[in-house]
């Protein structure tokens, strides 16, 4: 692929991702509360999975779309050293300055959040190790905390033994070490990850404080399970602590970002029992589930590419009904169906033959050339295109010729304005390496009559197949 191609194909899976990615959003901020409310902190949290989910899924290969088959007999048709125009390529695709743009967007992003993660960092001043988990910092804002993600630690407040009463003490690191045990600061993580990604998506970015705020819910229920007694103890806690007045990115504290109001509220609130809590996972897992298979089969069938090989054979058909039916097998869309007005007839007989081989074969019958992108096929008019002018033949290897050895090598050839070739590189050859040297030592030596635009001769790219076989062919001998 080239870089065009591969910037287009990041865009697209861009576009494809964002859209499965905030409908996902929409769906888990509509029903969070409601979740909360009857299931539990821990479901509604836990619906925040769909959200990686869908955007896995349109990633995945979509539905294939079906095809027939031919088998038949090879036959080359193809004449040797024929060049076919493919487009000019001058200056940068507007897909590959999004691409860029996406690229340098999500760069900053990432730079802003190891900024802001240091930042909390250095505000902690010295750190002083208490127990094999546990440190204990200088600072006092946003303590206590679990920081990191491989290795994640718990960092104290200095003051934290006179703060806090014994049982507080104990349900802070309880907090803190339910955070690291269920894997919260790598959900951090993953969520940051996409924020990076999306970084020109705001609902991710409004979406970032709720889902923060979901994970301290959940982690209060989970402490208050285990410590059912401990609620009053708890809450007083909370108010003692010292809110940071930064954010921490790659890590869980006790930030701005925490509304103590409504985390008091459901201190207040029952344990969800067994069965609500079990009802509710399952719908988590449905709703996921269906979600990502919704995601996945919306795509639009896949077709072939530009290197869909096809077997074929047709006799005695019209150049536009051949089209119509290779088209067809390689499981493509004609986006220009004039080209089926076309009355010359024309048989051939093709096995494991690139797609795009075949159209540009097809093409130059018919003085147009063929595009393929996104599954559809256009053939465009071919307007003053690059003819070759001296041409010298390539040296026939003498050890493919010693065993009478045949082969193709298909050339991109950069002509420049005055008619030279100021580059050559191999696309794809049959057999491979045996015949790209010769090819491109002839290359060096051709020279064409540029392609012209607005009445100016330009800079061209095209593609060249130079055919090399020995049957029925007393020049290649003599080469």
């Amino acid at each position: 692929m080239n870089p065009v191609e591969i910037a287009q194909g990041i865009n697209h899976a861009l576009l494809e991702t964002t859209t499965a990615s905030t409908a996902a959003l929409l769906l888990v901020l509509l029903m969070r509360r409601r979740m909360r409310t009857v299931f539990g902190a821990s479901v509604a949290y836990a619906a925040w999975l769909l959200v990686p989910i869908a955007s896995i899924a349109v990633l995945l290969p979509a539905p294939a779309a079906d095809t027939m088959s031919i088998p038949v007999v090879y036959t080359l048709v193809a004449q040797p050293m024929q060049a076919v125009i493919t487009g000019a390529e001058t200056g940068i695709s507007i897909a590959t300055w999004l691409c860029a743009a996406w690229l340098l967007g999500a760069m900053t992003m990432l730079v802003h959040f190891i900024r802001q993660q240091r930042r909390f960092r250095t505000s902690l001043g010295r750190l002083f190790v208490r127990e094999a988990d546990v440190l204990q910092a200088d600072a006092t804002a946003g303590l206590p905390a679990a920081i990191g993600w491989f290795n994640p630690v718990i960092v104290l407040p200095a003051d934290f033994d006179t703060r806090y009463s014994a049982e507080q003490r104990e349900l802070m690191l309880a907090h803190e070490r339910a955070h690291i045990r269920h894997g919260d600061l790598q959900a951090n993580a993953a969520f940051l990850a996409l924020r990076c990604v999306f970084w020109f998506n705001p609902l991710l970015h409004v979406a970032a404080r709720a889902f923060r705020h979901d994970q301290e819910l959940a982690c209060d229920q989970r402490v208050i399970a285990r410590h059912p007694q401990s609620r009053r103890a708890y809450g007083e806690a909370m108010f003692r602590t010292q809110l940071a007045t930064q954010a921490l990115p790659l890590g869980c504290h006790w930030g701005f970002t925490h509304p103590l109001k409504e985390r008091i509220e459901m201190l207040k609130l029952p344990a969800p029992s067994m069965f609500r809590w079990l009802s509710g996972s399952a719908l988590v897992v449905v709703l996921t589930l269906g979600f990502g298979l919704a995601a996945w089969s919306a795509q639009p069938e896949s077709h072939g590419s530009a290197d869909t090989k096809i077997t074929i054979t047709l006799t005695d058909v019209t150049l536009g009904e051949a089209i119509d039916k290779v088209v067809a097998e390689a499981g493509l869309h004609l986006g220009t169906p004039d080209v089926l007005r076309l009355k010359n007839k024309m048989s051939f007989s093709f096995r494991d033959e690139p797609i795009r081989n075949v159209l540009e074969l097809f093409g130059e019958e018919a003085g147009l050339t063929p595009e393929i992108s996104d599954g559809l096929v256009s053939f465009l008019k071919q307007a003053e295109p690059v003819r070759g002018v001296s041409l010298p033949v390539p040296t026939y290897p003498k050890e493919a010729l010693d065993r009478s050895q045949g082969g193709k090598v298909i050339l991109l050839v950069d002509v420049a304005a005055d008619g030279s070739v100021s580059n050559a590189v191999v696309d794809h050859s049959e057999p491979a390496g045996a015949f790209d040297a010769v090819a491109l030592k002839a290359v060096k030596k051709w020279k064409f009559t540029p392609a012209m635009k607005d009445g100016k001769a330009i800079a061209s790219r095209i593609r060249v197949p130079v055919e090399f076989r020995t049957d029925g062919d007393p020049d290649a001998k003599k080469s």
